[in-house]
């Protein structure tokens, strides 16, 4: 999306669109997750190696595996989950 949003929102009122509109929810799942690091857990839900967890986080599935190492690994299976 590359129109500007900012005619959509006053100081008193949010244009109905900007709650609504599935092209303007898909840019903002990419300005706000798109390019930074999320929490999927803590190490203390993943003790032992080969414990996981799995996460989705909006539309993007992850897991977490805690490795014999005792280093953790992630991967994001890049599929989206069906709204």
């Amino acid at each position: 999306m590359d129109r500007s949003l900012e005619h959509l929102v006053r100081e008193t009122a949010v244009h109905r669109s900007v709650y609504l509109d599935p092209d303007i929810f898909a840019c903002e799942l990419e300005r706000i997750f798109g390019s930074t690091w999320i929490y999927v857990a803590h190490e203390s839900e993943i003790p032992e190696a080969g414990d996981f967890k799995r996460a989705t986080i909006e539309r993007i599935r992850s897991s977490l595996c805690a490795a014999s190492t005792g280093r953790y690994t992630s991967c994001s299976t890049g599929a989206h989950t069906a709204r």
